[in-house]
């Protein structure tokens, strides 16, 4: 009987710092988002719509656009094209 006593006021006992442990971190979260602010620094600052073309695209290599591939010429074509099916 007093073993079952005894489990029963540990239970209680853990549920109670469970609880007080989430109070305390939620009171801890309002606390600093009131207390901090959060800024996100941004190193590339967007270009504006109205800006023209010519001004938008000043390097084309560091913007990442590449270039289409060119298409293979006829003499690579006629190498890799086989003729015959013996």
């Amino acid at each position: 009987m007093a073993s079952t006593t005894l489990l029963v006021t540990l239970l209680i006992l853990s549920w109670f710092f469970i609880a007080l442990l989430i109070l305390i971190l939620v009171l801890a979260v309002f606390f600093i988002k009131e207390t901090y602010t959060f800024k996100i620094n941004l190193e590339r600052n967007p270009t504006p719509i109205n800006t023209p073309i010519a001004k938008q695209a000043l390097n084309w290599a560091n913007n990442g656009v590449q270039s289409l591939p060119s298409p293979p010429s006829p003499l690579l074509l006629s190498m890799s094209t086989p003729t015959s099916f013996s």
